[in-house]
């Protein structure tokens, strides 16, 4: 899915690379979540990742939206 997501729209210049960096943290973080034992977030770390998460869902619908 990752590899899809960088194809189609970062290799493509459809997405701003930020974008890509907060579906990849995204993706890791949450691997390691369901996978590794014990993992802990910190309140500061999640309130950034909520936010760039709010502005990626914003550009996406964006993006429907102009479609």
């Amino acid at each position: 899915m990752r590899g899809w997501f960088n194809q189609m729209f970062l290799k493509t210049k459809t997405v701003n690379i930020e974008f890509g960096q907060t579906y990849s943290v995204a993706f890791e973080k949450r691997q390691k979540a369901d996978y590794d034992d014990y993992v802990n977030f910190t309140h500061e770390e999640v309130s950034n990742d909520f936010a760039n998460a709010v502005k990626f869902i914003e550009q996406v619908k964006k993006m429907i939206q102009e479609n």
